[in-house]
């Protein structure tokens, strides 16, 4: 099982920036797919399963991500290697995309 989570904040008014471009991601991959929702109020995120893949919308703001996360990582025994995040990264220019196995937060607090 695979767990693609795509970092944002709740609320209309972070809908479209920048910093959400996690959620928009996951609304993108998940558009065309037949999912079924997953709704424990445990989880504190939205998420979607299609297959043996979840994808998850964290509803903590960016900073408590992990909150939301390892509530979900720990409920399906999801191995470290099966955890793939989509945030934004200030330090790329707009419109770069970067892949990373491994490693710090870079001092994102959202990770």
């Amino acid at each position: 099982m695979y767990l693609i989570a795509g970092l944002g904040n709740p609320g209309d008014q972070y809908k479209n920036t920048r910093h959400n471009i996690g959620f928009l991601v996951i609304q993108k991959i998940t558009r065309n797919l037949v999912t079924t929702n997953i709704n424990n109020p445990n989880f504190q995120a939205k998420v979607q399963k299609y297959f043996s893949n979840l994808y998850v919308q964290p509803q903590t703001f960016m900073n408590a991500s992990g909150v939301a996360i390892v509530s979900i990582v720990k409920y399906y025994n999801i191995i470290n290697e099966n955890i793939i995040v989509i945030y934004d990264d200030l330090d790329l220019p707009f419109g770069t995309i970067k892949f990373k196995i491994d490693g710090g937060h870079g001092g994102h607090n959202g990770l």
